[in-house]
């Protein structure tokens, strides 16, 4: 039954301008909660993602799949989830990431993202050293090249 529910979900959200970044289910057989994560390349609406939730719950609804699930929460991402997808990063040049690769972790800022025929880059420049020795440093990242990345948030 889940997996009939996740199919009717990533069919309706393939229909919007939205792409499935995440699909968690909680709760017990008989309550369950279906949260649900999207995001656009020209970003999430509060208004879309309220259409999105009603028009995800009407699809189950008519489908009689709805009589064990408490409800349904559309949302962005947030910083919590990694960066799924490369265009995903283009809203957050110049912002602050993390990029954890292995046991290694890499905060700066994200300064380009690089197409390349061997795959997409991303560049971030990081600070190096202490005090009055603190220089600035680029490196060069495979998106998905065993990379996890998560947006910094800026307060």
């Amino acid at each position: 039954m889940e997996f009939e529910i996740k199919d009717k979900i990533e069919d309706f959200i393939s229909a919007s301008n939205y792409f499935l970044i995440d699909y968690v289910i909680k709760g017990d057989k008989n309550n369950k909660i279906i949260e649900i994560y999207v995001d656009s390349k020209s970003g999430v609406n509060a208004d879309e993602l309220g259409k999105l939730n009603h028009g995800i719950w009407d699809v189950l609804k008519k489908e009689e799949m709805t009589d064990k699930i408490l409800k349904i929460i559309v949302s962005s991402p947030g910083t919590d989830k990694p960066v799924k997808f490369f265009w995903q990063l283009e809203k957050h040049i110049g912002r602050k990431i993390q990029v954890r690769k292995g046991e290694s972790i890499v905060q700066g800022i994200l300064k380009e993202m690089i197409e390349k025929p061997e795959g997409n880059f991303i560049l971030v420049e990081f600070k190096k050293g202490k005090g009055k020795k603190l220089i600035s440093e680029n490196t060069e990242f495979i998106f998905g090249d065993e990379i996890e990345i998560n947006i910094i948030p800026g307060f």
